[in-house]
């Protein structure tokens, strides 16, 4: 009998532990348990810490009860844990000392504000399918982002400047990513100009220095000239929407048809698209 006892006693105990998020980070846990980070009410502020039974822990129940977390400025290098939070909406881990953010199982975000986490080097948002809002600015040694989630159209705030590093940024359609301005319009993509969007970044970072292309004269009138010593597949002219308007074969490109105003210029090399942009007068 006492042995049946002692065996339910553990079985008891491994299933009470295993309700508890396991997060290994103390300044982590610190922050979930004694700071207001969880806005309970959806005014924009936090209010309340995560334990919601004051109990020392963050159990899954708690942590699927958060949908707007703040962790902001608290010293914290590792958010192991986080994709316990499945039903968050809105994450702010700014000014922290990430060296990584996997974020794969939050299909709920919406609203991400990464920015001076100068440790990271890659940052991977394919799978955060309802992003509207992804503020990642200002992280020194990032090289690589990816956004390519299949919803871009609806990524209104794409902030990714100040991040003198950053080489790539992969897009799922490179002429709609270079349609967008960095300004006060609905939507709004900042980024260096060194900084490139690819619908394929694959090739590697020091790579992309090489996939170039220069056209003149720039104001156009009659004929475009591409110049570049890649082997390309296709050339190909867009509106500023997106449209296509043109396909052409040789780098002598007739755009004495087009009305005046902005374009870009698409060079398809190997299955990666480079853009510029260019004005017809």
């Amino acid at each position: 009998m006492k042995q049946l006892y002692f065996i339910l006693f553990l079985f008891s105990f491994s299933f009470l532990n295993a309700q508890i998020v396991t997060i290994p980070d103390a300044n982590f846990k610190n922050a979930l348990l004694n700071t207001e980070c969880v806005d309970t009410n959806g005014d924009g502020d936090a209010d309340a810490n995560a334990d919601l039974n004051s109990d020392g822990e963050i159990q899954f129940t708690e942590a699927e009860a958060v949908l707007s977390l703040d962790v902001s400025f608290q010293n914290i290098s590792s958010l192991e844990g986080i994709s316990s939070f499945t039903n968050m909406i809105t994450l702010f881990c700014t000014d922290n000392d990430l060296t990584e953010l996997d974020l794969s199982a939050l299909l709920n975000l919406e609203v991400l504000g990464c920015w001076d986490n100068d440790e990271i080097v890659t940052l991977d948002f394919s799978a955060n399918v309802n992003l509207i809002s992804l503020e990642c600015d200002s992280n020194q040694s990032l090289e690589y982002l990816n956004i390519q989630n299949g919803n871009n159209e609806n990524l209104e705030l794409m902030v990714a400047n100040n991040s003198s590093n950053l080489r790539c940024i992969q897009v799922d359609d490179v002429v709609y990513a270079n349609s967008q301005t960095c300004g006060d319009n609905p939507i709004a993509w900042c980024k260096e100009p060194n900084t490139v969007y690819s619908e394929d970044c694959s090739l590697g970072i020091s790579d992309l220095k090489e996939i170039t292309f220069s056209i003149y004269p720039n104001p156009v009138t009659n004929t475009l000239i591409l110049s570049t010593e890649l082997e390309y597949n296709s050339i190909k002219i867009y509106s500023l929407q997106g449209q296509l308007i043109s396909e052409a074969s040789t780098n002598e490109i007739d755009v004495s048809s087009l009305s005046s105003g902005f374009f870009f210029v698409s060079l398809t090399v190997d299955g990666r698209t480079i853009t510029q942009k260019f004005m017809k007068v």
